[in-house]
C-alpha cells in the first residue's frame, strides 16, 4: 500500500518524514493510467534536479550550481594552461 509504513525486513526508500514531504505531490491522486503516473515522476525528477532551491548549495538551484561549478573549473584549467 502506497504511504504504508515498511513492514519487517522491508527497507523503506526515504526515511519518515523525507518521504512524506518528497512524495505527496505524487500521492495526493488517482492516475488513471500508467503512462500519467511516469510522466509526473519525470516531471518530478526533473524539478527535485533541476529547479528546486538547495539550502547546502547556497540556496540554488542543483543544476545552476552545477553550471557555476563547471565554469570555475574552466576557468581555472585555462588560467594554469596559460601560466
Amino acid at each position: 500500500m502506497a504511504g504504508a509504513p515498511p513492514g519487517r525486513g522491508e527497507r523503506a526508500a526515504l526515511p519518515g518524514p523525507a518521504a512524506d514531504a518528497r512524495t505527496w505531490h505524487l500521492r495526493r491522486q488517482i492516475w488513471q493510467t500508467r503512462t500519467q503516473l511516469e510522466l509526473a515522476i519525470l516531471e518530478y525528477v526533473g524539478w527535485f534536479n533541476d529547479a528546486r532551491l538547495h539550502e547546502a548549495l547556497g540556496y540554488l538551484p542543483p543544476a545552476e550550481f552545477e553550471a557555476l561549478a563547471a565554469a570555475r573549473n574552466q576557468e581555472t584549467s585555462e588560467r594554469m594552461i596559460y601560466c
